[in-house]
């Protein structure tokens, strides 16, 4: 099945509320994408540029965010223990047949509530725990932990997945219909997945539809493992958001739990 997200996101970004069940607005801003309002800057910035937003979970709830895809909200909860800093982390649980949005895969997802536009250049850090008992399992089940996904439906852009017992940053390229290019997903780092202790991912990515004007370069754990590449990060003439947490493909009867905390975005101008 297709890693697709329904309409319903993109009229979420322009403020039209989804069931309260499935999608939660929270606070927005004024402008035509209704930005959520930043939290204030963390006391310092380990990642260069000007603070633009955070979702450190620091706020004691969910509300530097955009919104909450879920079929309970004890699957996603705040938690002081375990953290990588601060007070506070977000604990995130599926189970299976949790599909929130009918028929697009489980899910226990956090969804910016702000957008990135042709020419944006963002930095992005956060850390990701994945428990001792993560399940392993079969390379047919996709697991996105992040993505950055266009506002029209279809494939995210750019997104971070573990197939099998292997974690993987790969890029899929659209035309501006959203129709699927050739060559389609292209994966630029894997890594054996690692249980048990924080891991930091840093991105720095420029959003564009073209091929040679888009780039990612990733760290991980403080180390280079991508440099710059150019690859067309959008879908060109539509924005993207970020979403954090757990999306998976329904074909597995495992329940897994991950932990997301830190995430900071700066402007890499």
């Amino acid at each position: 099945m297709n890693r697709v997200l329904v309409a319903v996101l993109a009229l979420a970004l322009l403020g039209v509320a989804a069931a309260a069940s499935l999608f939660v607005l929270r606070d927005s801003g004024s402008d035509d994408d209704k930005d959520t309002a930043a939290s204030p800057p963390p006391t310092t910035l380990s990642v260069p540029g000007d603070y633009i937003w955070r979702g450190d979970f620091e706020t004691g709830d969910h509300s530097q965010w955009g919104g909450v895809q879920t079929v309970d909200p004890d699957r996603i909860r705040i938690v002081e223990q375990p953290v990588s800093e601060g007070k506070y982390a977000t604990r995130f649980e599926v189970r299976p047949g949790e599909d929130p949005l009918g028929n697009f895969g489980d899910r226990a997802e956090l969804q910016a509530g702000r957008v990135v536009r042709e020419g944006d250049a963002r930095w992005y850090e956060w850390r990701t725990l994945f428990p001792r008992d993560y399940p392993v399992e079969d390379q047919k089940v996709w697991q996105v932990i992040a993505q950055w996904h266009s506002t029209m439906d279809g494939v995210p852009p750019v997104s971070i997945e573990v197939s099998g017992d292997t974690i993987r940053l790969l890029t899929s390229r659209h035309d501006a219909a959203g129709n699927r290019l050739q060559p389609f997903v292209t994966e630029h780092w894997r890594a054996p997945l690692a249980r048990g202790k924080w891991q930091t991912f840093r991105a720095r990515i420029v959003w564009s539809g073209s091929d040679e004007r888009g780039s990612i370069a990733l760290w991980h754990n403080g180390e280079q493992v991508l440099k710059r590449t150019n690859v067309r990060t959008m879908y060109p003439g539509s924005p993207n958001f970020f979403k954090q947490g757990l999306y998976r493909c329904a074909c597995t009867d495992s329940t897994a739990v991950i932990y997301h905390d830190g995430l900071v975005v700066t402007d890499a101008a």
